[in-house]
């Protein structure tokens, strides 16, 4: 069965709004939030593998503090007055280059993308 759908359009004859029928409506809603939920439940486990990844940090005393890098990941570098307080800014620097990272892949690819695992 095709889906019996309307399209609106502005004075220049450019979509701009849809319109579907109730039932047809009710079933893309629980289809989206089923596909949700899975989804959901991805990402968490792609959180706890990403978890148990090790990344390693190459630190220096350098005259009166810290220095020091993320090996693995380019651009990750911070310098703090102690060696603690330089490792907890790597942590925080890598998790905010991380997410920016898979941010910025995500907006690039646009539409129709898929995720896939790769274990080195």
């Amino acid at each position: 069965m095709d889906m019996q759908i309307q399209y609106l359009t502005d004075n220049k004859g450019k979509k701009t709004a849809v319109l579907v029928p109730f039932k047809e409506w009710e079933k893309f809603i629980n289809d989206y939030k089923y596909l949700q939920k899975k989804i959901g439940l991805n990402h968490s486990v792609k959180e706890i593998q990403h978890k148990n990844f090790n990344y390693t940090a190459i630190t220096k005393k350098d005259g009166n503090c810290w220095i020091g890098w993320i090996e693995e990941i380019p651009g990750v570098n911070c310098q703090e007055s102690t060696r603690e307080e330089l490792l907890e800014s790597l942590k925080i620097t890598l998790k905010e280059a991380l997410e920016f990272n898979k941010k910025d892949a995500i907006s690039t690819a646009g539409e129709g993308f898929s995720e896939e695992p790769i274990a080195l």
